[in-house]
C-alpha cells in the first residue's frame, strides 16, 4: 500500500496531473529516461519539467484508472508521500471529506446514474 497526499488548501500548488515519486516509479521498473512525454508542474518548490510515464493501473480511494499516465517527480527530502493525486484522477467524481471520521472517499455523481 502506498501513501498519496491530498491538500485541499494548496493555493500555491496546481496539481492537474497525478504525480508519483520518481523513486517509487523506478522501483516499479519504469524507465524514466524514455518517457511517453513531458509536462511542466508547479509545486511549492517551484516549476519544473518532469517525465510522463504510462502505468497499467493506478488505484486509490477504491477507484482504479487503467492505462493511466502520471508525472514522475523527485520529492524533497522529508516529504513522506509516494505521490499527489491530481485532478486527472479526481475529475468527474465527488470527493467527500469526512473530518469527523478522518476519511476521504471518491464516488460517482448520483446525477450520472439518472442519465444511464
Amino acid at each position: 500500500m502506498k501513501t498519496f497526499a491530498f491538500d485541499p488548501n494548496a493555493r500555491s500548488v496546481q496539481v492537474e496531473v497525478t504525480v508519483l515519486s520518481a523513486v517509487l516509479l523506478r522501483r516499479l521498473g519504469c524507465d524514466l529516461a524514455n518517457p511517453v512525454g513531458r509536462t511542466r508542474i508547479r509545486a511549492a518548490t517551484g516549476s519544473v519539467v518532469v517525465p510522463l510515464v504510462r502505468l497499467p493501473l493506478v488505484a486509490a480511494l477504491d477507484r482504479a484508472r487503467p492505462d493511466f499516465v502520471v508525472a514522475a517527480n523527485e520529492f524533497p527530502v522529508g516529504v513522506e508521500t509516494d505521490g499527489l493525486l491530481g485532478l486527472d484522477f479526481l475529475r468527474g467524481r465527488i470527493l467527500r471529506l469526512d473530518f469527523a471520521r478522518g476519511r476521504m472517499s471518491l464516488q460517482s455523481p448520483s446525477w450520472w446514474r439518472f442519465w444511464r
